[in-house]
């Protein structure tokens, strides 16, 4: 995802759209502090939100991380002016990120573009994280909803077309 991402807004950048990435400040690598908040990579704006470290030791410690991360970057739309931005992109890594999209479209009307690369939680059933009950239920149908609720869904395929948002 890391990589799409970068290459994603660079061409952006280059086709003279400003893009701000907004990431963890944890090194996936390393599971290290990546130092410096902010900073520009080929016109690029990276904007680290703060790290927590709950690690990857347990579920409960990872979902701890994600959902701070999810907190942290909901805090920084809603600091935003709601012109200076008009979409936000999301991808399905962290699971349900795209609840981030949907929170930006909600309160500050930008448009939600969802690009799926997997769908979760059916990953995570395959990778045995996770059991079908009933919070695989709820995480089904809240990712069903963000799906129906985005702009637009860019989804890998073997005829990849344009989409218009």
């Amino acid at each position: 995802t890391g990589q799409i991402v970068e290459d994603l807004s660079k061409d952006l950048c280059k086709a003279g759209i400003s893009a701000t990435v907004l990431t963890s400040g944890i090194s996936y690598e390393k599971s290290g502090t990546l130092y410096g908040r902010n900073e520009i990579s080929d016109k690029v704006h990276i904007r680290r939100v703060p790290p927590t470290h709950f690690g990857r030791s347990s579920a409960l410690n990872r979902t701890m991380d994600f959902i701070f991360f999810y907190l942290f970057v909901c805090w920084w739309i809603f600091l935003q002016p709601r012109r200076r931005y008009t979409h936000l992109i999301t991808f399905t890594d962290p699971p349900l990120i795209a609840l981030v999209g949907w929170f930006a479209r909600w309160l500050k009307g930008w448009k939600h573009i969802y690009n799926i690369q997997d769908l979760y939680p059916e990953t995570a059933v395959a990778l045995d994280v996770m059991r079908k009950g009933t919070f695989y239920k709820l995480c089904q149908k809240i990712n069903f909803m963000l799906i129906r609720r985005a702009d637009a869904v860019v989804v890998i395929g073997k005829q990849i077309g344009r989409a218009h948002v």
